[in-house]
């Protein structure tokens, strides 16, 4: 059982990245859905069956990785993808971080290719206005191509990442960048601890730790 949220101050940190799906945009029901239309992930019904950040993962999803990477391409490029909200309280964080005067980055498993950019870049400026393209990466997840999320913060003078899923949270702090983890069905029975991963439920605890 995880202590929430943890007693400790990260005000200090003024360069921040933020991750995006799940993070700021819930995109993994919407994919749910788009799976569900494309007769796959048959026996996962709920978001809560997300057991594992990638579908191809969940035991019984029955689906290849290959075919989980050509269904999660379509959707990212899918118009479904744009019919995304914000995560509960994501929005007021973001400002409240600004207003801090923090500098905040982007930092995206999302491939970078044209259509996914732009559909990025549209849903962006319609629920993160403040966000400019210059600030947001795109690291080409789950590709020969891919650039850890640690590289971008060290390259940036990022200290802090904030990331939903556990496979970034270990890279970020086994490279010395502290991460603050929001609480997932995929990360919730993950036990790893670490002196600078820290484990939230929600945005509202994300911004009790700059109190």
């Amino acid at each position: 059982e995880h202590s929430y949220p943890p007693m400790i101050s990260l005000h200090s940190h003024n360069r921040i990245g933020v991750d995006l799906d799940e993070t700021l945009a819930a995109t993994f029901a919407l994919g749910l859905e788009y799976y569900h239309d494309h007769w796959l992930l048959g026996e996962v019904k709920d978001f809560s069956e997300i057991t594992e950040h990638n579908f191809s993962d969940i035991p019984h999803a029955h689906i290849t990785q290959a075919i989980n990477d050509s269904c999660w391409d379509a959707f990212e490029s899918s118009k479904k993808v744009m019919e995304a909200l914000p995560i509960p309280g994501s929005q007021e964080g973001i400002d409240m971080l600004l207003k801090q005067q923090k500098e905040l980055w982007i930092i995206t498993a999302r491939r970078s290719d044209t259509k996914r950019k732009e559909n990025t870049y549209r849903w962006l400026e319609t629920y993160f206005p403040r966000f400019q393209p210059s600030h947001v990466y795109f690291t080409d997840g789950d590709t020969m191509a891919a650039i850890p999320k640690s590289q971008i913060c060290r390259d940036l003078g990022i200290t802090l990442l904030i990331d939903d899923n556990m496979e970034n949270a270990i890279d970020a702090v086994t490279h010395g960048i502290n991460c603050i983890l929001p609480e997932k069905p995929w990360n919730r029975e993950k036990k790893y601890v670490h002196p600078l991963l820290y484990r939230v439920k929600n945005w509202k605890e994300i911004l009790s730790l700059f109190q």
